[in-house]
């Protein structure tokens, strides 16, 4: 719409090449853009990150069932709630079970995202931009017939860098840990599968124990993986709050709060310093992670104390909080603040 005149144009497509005011609207521009991400990269690029980003899920997963498993069984003797206990042992040894079939999800994961376009690799620590070659042919065509010299200079610098970062072997890394957090994230929706799967069929057995087989279990499991897929097959975490929160928890990519959130904003508007800023969130939510695992100073944690607390049948603000939407969640969710 403020699109009305060729100089409204020329200064449209200046703006996205070089940056700057355009409308009211300030934006970096691509050679910006792309310098970012040739610079992100870079620091990306040594393999220690994808190394320790892989056994900190690693720990992170299975501390999370363990504590689950061991605070319900804690908790069992209390309160007669076998069920809990069961789900949470269930999960547990799913997950262990599910180890070598893991291995083929990463090669095959990995073997996609090493043959997609490094625009749509998402990691925990960065984005690849938005791009179209027919809008960047259409940038170029524009450059060579009406932009100045620095017009010029700023779309071959810009070029330069889209190159790199279209280049596989640059890109290794965030490959490989994009890989990794898909390879998670389809081993905790299987888990997550039989601790749901497992409850549900309790339910329809009318608490009975003795009805359950690995027939009815196993179509528990389908029905649940069912629910949480969307229409193309991907997994939806928005179908399950829960889920999403337990693998934002473990990838250390949990939305950040108070000051630190702040400041997560202001580098995001700051395309120039956000390379700087890489792994201030996982520092952060590694700090929570840690804190809220640390046996009797977890109990402290606000996430403990909420859960520990709520009375009722409103789950509204640990759903927003925790994704925590029922009873059998919040019981997941105190199992492991009893552990702790």
């Amino acid at each position: 719409d403020n699109i009305r005149t060729i100089e409204d144009f020329n200064a449209f497509m200046r703006s996205k090449v070089r940056g700057g005011d355009f409308a009211g609207e300030v934006k970096p521009g691509m050679l910006l853009e792309e310098g970012r991400g040739v610079m992100i990269n870079s620091v990306l690029s040594g393999p220690k990150t994808p190394l320790r980003a892989l056994l900190g899920t690693t720990t992170n997963s299975y501390l999370n069932a363990i504590n689950e498993a061991v605070g319900a069984s804690i908790k069992a003797p209390f309160t007669g709630d076998i069920a809990s206990r069961t789900a949470s042992i269930a999960k547990l040894k799913g997950m262990f079970e599910l180890v070598p079939e893991s291995f083929t999800i990463f090669r095959k994961t990995f073997k996609s995202k090493w043959n997609a376009d490094i625009a749509d690799i998402r990691t925990r620590y960065s984005e690849g931009p938005t791009r179209a070659d027919e809008s960047w042919s259409t940038m170029g065509k524009w450059t060579e017939r009406n932009g100045t010299v620095g017009d010029k200079a700023a779309f071959y610098a810009a070029n330069v860098a889209r190159t790199l970062n279209n280049n596989k072997l640059l890109t290794w890394s965030p490959r490989v840990m994009s890989s990794i957090d898909e390879t998670f994230k389809h081993l905790m929706s299987r888990a997550r599968a039989k601790e749901v799967g497992f409850r549900e069929a309790l339910e329809a057995a009318g608490g009975n124990f003795d009805k359950l087989t690995p027939d009815i279990l196993k179509e528990a499991e389908e029905n649940y993986l069912k629910r949480i897929l969307d229409n193309e097959g991907n997994i939806d975490f928005g179908k399950d709050s829960f889920l999403k929160k337990q693998f934002e928890e473990i990838t250390l990519t949990s939305p950040l709060k108070g000051i630190a959130g702040e400041l997560d904003n202001v580098f995001k508007k700051a395309p120039l310093i956000q390379p700087f800023y890489l792994f201030a969130r996982t520092g952060i939510n590694g700090l929570n992670f840690t804190y809220k695992n640390t046996p009797l100073l977890g109990a402290l944690h606000k996430e403990s104390i909420d859960i520990l607390k709520h009375t009722g049948d409103d789950f509204s603000k640990l759903d927003r909080l925790y994704g925590i939407k029922n009873a059998n969640d919040l019981v997941q969710g105190a199992a492991q603040g009893k552990e702790s």
